[in-house]
């Protein structure tokens, strides 16, 4: 027997599939074309310049929902490029660690105001305050049900959401 699935819920889902397209090829096309920067490589930039301490690579490939070999070879463009640096980790001759480089830091300032006038431009003027938080607390409660389901089988092959 097929699962029953609601038609409102079911049309919310595909609407969020087109508009999280969508909006993520816009955001896209207006940071490479603006910056010259894929937008994957500006959430690796973000991600690892707003962390505490150097991440290894399974952390970042986690973080994106990237396949490890996908991560990796984000991060040997962006290192390549010099926005990023690889090192083997103290205690853990095997680990590869990796930082933002001060030029990575310096794209990434740019890059910034870029995405985040596309974010309002493409998604957050058009939704009012009450919107905003309904969606924010829809999106908080499928994430917490869903996160710890991933959390204990990922897959390797997840690709990023852009999100």
């Amino acid at each position: 027997m097929e699962p029953h699935i609601d038609p409102d819920r079911f049309e919310a889902w595909a609407l969020f599939l087109r508009a999280h397209a969508s909006v993520v090829r816009l955001l896209e096309d207006e940071l490479e074309n603006e910056r010259g920067l894929a937008l994957t490589s500006y959430e690796v930039l973000l991600r690892l310049s707003k962390a505490e301490r150097p991440w290894r690579m399974h952390e970042l490939a986690d973080s994106l929902w990237l396949s490890r070999s996908g991560a990796t070879r984000v991060v040997e463009k962006l290192e390549k490029n010099g926005l990023l640096a690889r090192e083997i980790c103290e205690g853990d001759r095997r680990g590869i660690q990796i930082t933002v480089t001060a030029e990575g830091k310096r794209i990434l300032r740019a890059a910034a105001p870029v995405h985040l006038q596309g974010i309002q431009e493409h998604f957050t003027q058009h939704l009012t305050r009450t919107e905003a938080a309904h969606l924010r607390s829809a999106f908080t409660k499928i994430l917490d049900a869903t996160e710890d389901i991933n959390r204990k089988a990922p897959s390797p092959n997840r690709q990023t959401s852009h999100a």
